[in-house]
């Protein structure tokens, strides 16, 4: 049963004030090369000037004072596939280290090895505090506190380090990477880490806080899907406490200090122009940036005008664009504008208050790093995965490098992370070692043991699938062309299937997490759902083989491991159930199956290669693919393969890949632009757990939300173990509730929920029973 739940969100309108302006406001004229970020609008400054102006009588009055702030931060860390700890998926050590520097400078203790006396009486504390975000937006709690990986090649199928321009790299950030990534910015700062090319210019970029009052989009200022702060990865953390590689002279940590100064609604120290408007009174003006670190000071005296800045240019301020040495400070009035920001702006005064926080440390003098760990079991179990238990010390936080001998184990999250797990393949003797670093000293520990064989748990059976249940299955013709001999043709075959290309195989990726949890996993049998109009067996003897293969979501299938053959006269004769909606067999039929493989439908043949005995699979990812009878093609032998709907839920996916007559493989959408997954669906064997039964929250397994993300017509299925009464309630960035509904003895239903008037953006659903609760995300992208 399908049911039309209908939220109406209410929109949120900004306006804007009028006030004061300063000097020479021209945000024309940036002249700013180490930062992409953009001046806001002039009606974002006269608004917030008068926040600022208003906060500062009401200080004076005792009617205000500086307050105190903890953020919750999340580094969403960009990379293609490369391990944990190789650049730029940095290990979380660097990312510790980085939040210890923002907390020296965000605290009136910035670092100035250069001991730079010119404005330091100018020196201010901002009172602001950084945390590592310990939870997730569902409230699951973080492997890794405060880091967020994502693998860009595989989700967007893009690279940073190949882009050429600083605004196709901005443009990636802001509008493919940011709506699909970002996490409510009420509760945390968004902060962005990736690679760049040599071809890039900046190093980092941010928004400016949104105003309470601003009514309509006007230039820079964060949004509940942009508000944030990129940088490089090469910028992140300090060269003296943390492996590399960095930008040379830009490797303290200060870069994003300073995007974090403009996201506080804080200026570039020459106002955005030549000798332009910080809107600081405490502040000398500036020609423009300045580089590198200045050899005396005063440096550039009154360099906009007579008696402007007799003790010169602040150039040991965090806004400009001087080498990390010789940067270090804020000033009161700069502060001021971080406590209004804080204060006054809807994406900013929430933050620290939904206990996201997990305690960091400031290391003042530090500790030297003392390396230190123990196993949980004397002998971990050969074929099942173990995590060493990390007990080190030091301040700052020591850097990790795990060295096992001999190195024959899977290792899951990295050599070079703080808690790694190590699946060991071979039986034996294994020396375990861990060194631990940071500035004040490097130290080691070693523990020696061996593999023991762990007693086999009852077997039990997974399916993995891309195809779901609510899927509709499709096929789909291939593209004709001009400049293929055979293909300029009206009819030229199947998209996944037979076709003029002579297409040999189509082949699905599953990857590593979708079946981590099971110890030892096993090929036993493979469904592949063959579309009857196109699978024809007219030779007799017409083969197809349905192939295992080793490799990787950027190249594909690499390596054949195993392979079953069927007979094509055997798959057409399959016996399918007489589905009597359809009177006629028809291109596309809804998924009629359950997980016990019960099909009807008259269209599709539904076959089942069995692999006897089962194939043990890579721990690091497959692919099936289903090989074509191209051999017998010219005798009338077709296949095709059903696939699901092309939509905007899988613009980002290249999971399907196709070789050609060449045999070269291909992400199917690359060579043939299309976005969708094939019906081909492996079955797993696998052993239960033995020990505490897991909690499991009914509501997170059985409540779907799909498609997502999409242009606001959204579907949550639901398939509960008895009938429930449900509470929906749907919330936008900030929290505020937007819409609800009540649903009664809910047990296996469908529901639709319209939200196309809606604004393009981030929501969250929540959906209770009354004992458990699960909240689930809702990206409107149009």
């Amino acid at each position: 049963m399908t049911k039309k739940l209908l939220f109406i969100a209410t929109a949120l309108v900004f306006s804007l004030g009028n006030s004061f302006s300063q000097n020479n406001t021209n945000p024309s004229s940036p002249i700013n090369k180490l930062s992409g970020t953009q001046a806001p609008p002039q009606q974002w400054e006269t608004w917030f000037s008068a926040k600022v102006e208003e906060f500062k009588k009401n200080k004076t009055a005792g009617k205000a004072a500086f307050a105190s702030y903890n953020i919750p931060v999340i580094f969403h860390i960009l990379h293609n596939g490369v391990a944990v700890g190789t650049p730029p998926n940095i290990p979380q050590n660097r990312v510790g280290e980085q939040v210890n520097i923002l907390n020296k400078i965000f605290s009136g203790q910035g670092d100035n090895p250069q001991a730079i006396a010119q404005y330091s009486n100018y020196a201010a504390n901002p009172s602001i505090q950084f945390c590592l975000a310990t939870t997730d937006p569902t409230n699951i709690a973080l492997g890794e506190p405060g880091i967020n990986r994502v693998d860009i090649g595989a989700v967007f199928s893009a690279n940073t380090s190949t882009m050429t321009s600083d605004a196709q790299l901005l443009s990636f950030i802001e509008y493919t990477v940011k709506p699909f990534v970002v996490w409510d910015p009420t509760k945390y700062l968004n902060i962005y880490v990736s690679d760049i090319s040599s071809s890039i210019t900046i190093l980092g970029s941010s928004t400016f806080p949104a105003g309470t009052t601003l009514q309509g989009p006007f230039g820079n200022l964060g949004t509940g899907v942009t508000d944030g702060v990129w940088v490089c990865t090469k910028v992140v953390g300090t060269a003296t406490a943390t492996p590399g590689p960095y930008t040379a002279n830009y490797d303290k940590g200060k870069t994003l200090a300073r995007e974090i100064g403009h996201w506080l609604g804080v200026r570039s120290i020459w106002g955005d122009a030549n000798c332009g408007s910080d809107f600081c009174n405490d502040t000398p003006p500036h020609t423009g940036p300045n580089s590198t670190c200045p050899g005396s000071y005063p440096y550039k005296m009154n360099s906009c005008g007579p008696n402007l800045s007799p003790g010169g240019e602040m150039t040991m301020n965090i806004m400009d664009n001087t080498y990390d040495d010789c940067r270090w400070m804020f000033t009161s009035d700069q502060v001021v504008r971080m406590q209004t920001a804080m204060s006054q702006c809807p994406f900013r005064n929430l933050l620290g208050t939904h206990g996201q926080c997990t305690p960091t440390v400031i290391c003042s003098p530090g500790s030297p790093a003392q390396a230190s760990f123990s196993l949980t079991a004397p002998a971990p179990c050969f074929g099942q995965a173990f995590t060493p238990v990390n007990t080190s010390t030091g301040c700052p936080a020591p850097t990790f490098t795990w060295v096992l001998t001999p190195n024959t184990a899977t290792v899951n999250s990295g050599y070079f992370t703080g808690q790694p797990s190590f699946n060991l393949s071979s039986q034996g003797t294994y020396t375990l070692e861990l060194i631990a670093s940071n500035t004040l000293a490097t130290t080691s520990q070693s523990i020696v043991f061996t593999t023991v064989i762990c007693p086999k748990n009852p077997s039990c059976l997974d399916t993995l699938k891309k195809i779901k249940k609510t899927d509709t299955l499709a096929v789909y013709a291939v593209n004709s062309s001009t400049s293929v001999i055979g293909c300029n043709v009206t009819n030229p075959g199947f998209l996944t299937g037979t076709n003029c290309y002579n297409d040999k195989e189509y082949a699905q990726f599953f990857a590593a997490n979708s079946y981590s949890d099971i110890t030892m996993p096993q090929l036993g049998s493979v469904y592949v759902l063959f579309n009857r109009a196109g699978t024809k067996s007219n030779s007799g003897n017409g083969t197809t083989y349905c192939n295992v293969w080793g490799g990787g979501i950027q190249l594909g299938p690499v390596t054949l491991l195993t392979q079953k053959l069927a007979p094509l006269a055997s798959i057409v004769s399959t016996v399918v159930a007489t589905w009597s909606n359809v009177a006629s067999p028809t291109s596309t039929v809804p998924w009629c199956g359950t997980s016990t493989y019960t099909f009807a439908g008259n269209d599709v043949y539904a076959y089942k290669y069995s692999f006897d005995p089962p194939y043990l699979l890579p721990t690091n990812g497959f692919h099936i693919g289903v090989e074509m009878p191209w051999t017998t093609k010219a005798a009338g032998d077709s296949a095709q393969v059903f696939t699901n709907r092309l939509t905007n839920a899988l613009i980002a996916d290249t999971s399907a890949f196709v070789r050609t007559q060449t045999s070269s493989w291909y992400k199917l959408n690359n060579l043939r632009g299309r976005n969708l997954q094939l019906a081909i669906m492996p079955e797993i064997t696998c052993r239960n757990k033995v020990g505490v039964t897991e909690y499991k929250n009914e509501l997170d397994v059985n409540l779907r939300l799909m498609p997502n993300p999409n242009n606001g017509q959204f579907s949550i299925l639901a398939t509960l173990s008895k009938e429930q009464d449900l509470t929906f309630k749907i919330f936008n960035y900030m929290g505020q509730l937007i819409g609800s509904n009540v649903e009664t003895r809910v047990l296996s239903r469908v529901f639709d929920i319209d939200m196309s008037n809606n604004a393009n953006g981030v929501y969250f659903i929540e959906i209770s029973n009354g004992t458990q609760k699960t909240v689930k995300k809702m990206v409107i992208s149009k």
